[in-house]
Order: C-alpha cells, then sequence, then structure tokens
C-alpha cells in the first residue's frame, strides 16, 4: 500500500492526452516544474472569483493578513512585469490562467484556495529541491531553510523532540501530532523568522517571500526569473536538473500487466481519457478520469 504515489514520466512527442475532448500535446512536465509554476502564481490566484471560499474557523483569525499577502504578491508580479493586468482583481484572474495554461485543470480551482492557505507549494518547493538537488540542511537553497519556530522566530528543539517529528511526519514533519517544522526565510528584514510571516527584503512587504518562489522557479528551469540568479543559482539548477531526470519513468512495464485503480466517490463522475500516439499502428490508451 502506497500512500499518495505519483510516477513522473518522460516527456515524449510521440503520444497526446484528450481529457474530455480537449488535447493535451505538452504534457508530462516533472513535478518540481509544477510545483514552481504553482509556488508563484497560487498565491495570486487564491483571489479570483472561481478560487474563493469562506475561510474555517481555524484561519478566519488570519485572514486578513493572508489576503494582504496575497494583494502584494499580485503587486510585485505585476511590478515585475510578470503579470500585465492592472488591478489586483484581474492580476488574480490572470495568474488563473497561467495555471490553466499550464495544463493545471480548472476542477482543481476549488482546492487551489486551500491548498494555497496550507502553505503547499512552499513546503514542497523548498523540500523537493532540496531531495533533487541532493542539498544539505545547511545550503539554504533560495535562503530557505527550515527549523522549529516560536513566535515566528526559529528556535533549537532537543534530540527527542526532532526524531518524533521525523518518525510521525515520515521525513517531512512540518505538522505533527509531537510539533512543527517551519519555512524559514533567512532573508527577511529583521532577520530569519517564519517564511509566511516575513517581509521581503527585495520587496520591503509580506508578499509570501516572491523572491524565493522565483529562485526555486530558476532551479526548476534553468532559466532567469529577475530575482537573484547567480553562477550558484545555475550550479543548483544542474543539480536539481540532474536529480529530476533520474526519477523520471519509461512507462515500459516490461509486459507486467498493471492495473491502477483510483478512488470512489458518490459526488465524482467520470471523464473519459485518451491517451493516443502519433502512430496509427500503435494502440488507443483509454481510461475514465474521475472529476469532482
Amino acid at each position: 500500500m502506497v500512500s499518495e504515489p505519483q510516477v513522473q514520466p518522460r516527456p515524449s512527442p510521440d503520444f497526446v492526452i484528450n481529457y474530455g475532448g480537449v488535447e493535451f500535446p505538452d504534457h508530462s512536465k516533472s513535478m518540481f516544474e509544477v510545483v514552481t509554476l504553482m509556488n508563484i502564481y497560487a498565491p495570486c490566484a487564491a483571489l479570483a472569483p472561481d478560487c474563493a471560499r469562506k475561510p474555517s474557523n481555524k484561519m478566519r483569525e488570519h485572514v486578513d493578513e493572508v489576503r494582504l499577502a496575497r494583494v502584494q504578491r499580485c503587486k510585485q508580479l505585476h511590478a515585475r512585469g510578470i503579470l500585465k493586468s492592472a488591478s489586483v482583481e484581474k492580476q488574480a484572474t490572470e495568474a488563473l490562467g497561467v495555471i490553466h495554461e499550464a495544463r493545471m485543470l480548472s476542477e482543481a480551482d476549488c482546492l487551489l484556495e486551500k491548498h494555497e492557505s496550507l502553505g503547499l507549494w512552499r513546503v514542497l518547493a523548498a523540500t523537493y529541491a532540496s531531495a533533487y538537488g541532493r542539498a544539505g540542511v545547511a545550503d539554504h537553497l533560495c535562503g530557505i531553510s527550515f527549523a522549529a519556530t516560536d513566535t515566528g522566530g526559529p528556535v533549537s528543539i532537543n534530540a527527542a523532540l526532532a526524531a518524533q517529528l521525523c518518525g510521525r511526519g515520515s521525513g517531512l514533519a512540518f505538522v505533527s501530532p509531537a510539533g512543527r517544522i517551519d519555512l524559514i526565510n533567512d532573508n527577511a528584514v529583521g532577520g530569519p523568522i517564519r517564511e509566511d510571516l516575513s517581509v521581503s527584503a527585495e520587496s520591503g512587504v509580506r508578499d509570501f517571500n516572491l523572491g524565493a518562489a522565483l529562485c526555486f522557479r530558476a532551479l526548476a528551469t534553468g532559466q532567469s526569473c529577475g530575482s537573484g540568479e547567480t553562477n550558484s543559482t545555475r550550479t543548483d539548477h544542474q543539480r536539481v536538473a540532474a536529480g529530476v531526470s533520474e526519477v523520471l519513468a519509461s512507462g515500459d512495464l516490461q509486459g507486467k500487466p498493471t492495473i491502477i485503480l483510483p478512488c470512489c466517490h458518490p459526488t465524482i463522475r467520470r471523464v473519459r481519457t485518451t491517451v493516443s500516439t502519433r502512430s496509427s499502428k500503435a494502440p488507443r490508451v483509454m481510461c475514465d478520469t474521475l472529476r469532482w
């Protein structure tokens, strides 16, 4: 039994995916490429009308500060010329459009705000960059580190608690019954502090550390995103790219019969997905994809 398994196929121009009658020729992006794109645009896109939702009771007390940080993310993306729209509302819609253009399905829009409020994309960008690049804990990729916190600032923890966090969190112990480990913005104004509470040194505002998000994107694509690209960043990109290439799957099952069982839920309906090669002699593979 595997929890949340995922397979990243090697990109190939030899087949296309047809989902609900729409072709997706530009497919098979690496998970790290998807995560780093979402890390840039999701905080802003969460303000789009299609993604709006009422905050949970746990989040309600922080809703104003979270919204202000999201607004600043939109404004800073516009200031850098990454988003072109003038108003925050239109910037949020534009950001959501970028996500859709990257082949993220609109059916997943209902989950975007929830995932963003959990800091999911920031966590995944930092952890996967460290894993793929085989970075040490002291490397601080993109100015990010990991630590236990007290009122936002990093604090030390004893060995017993560290072991308990790792054991209960499967090595990714950002939230566990024993406590939490947070992302730290090492370059924040005023010194290292929890990333979601930090004021970015580049912009002077709380924008969920856009500089780090752009840096992680550069590690994924190797292309400049206008935020502190250095020789070290380019070297880190090469290390991360090498790590990503090692996990890409060929899809060759070597003749082994394979069954994929999706989850079932009464509110999910099925959508026919077709994967077809460009060769007329090759078989078409069809499956019923579950759609909320």
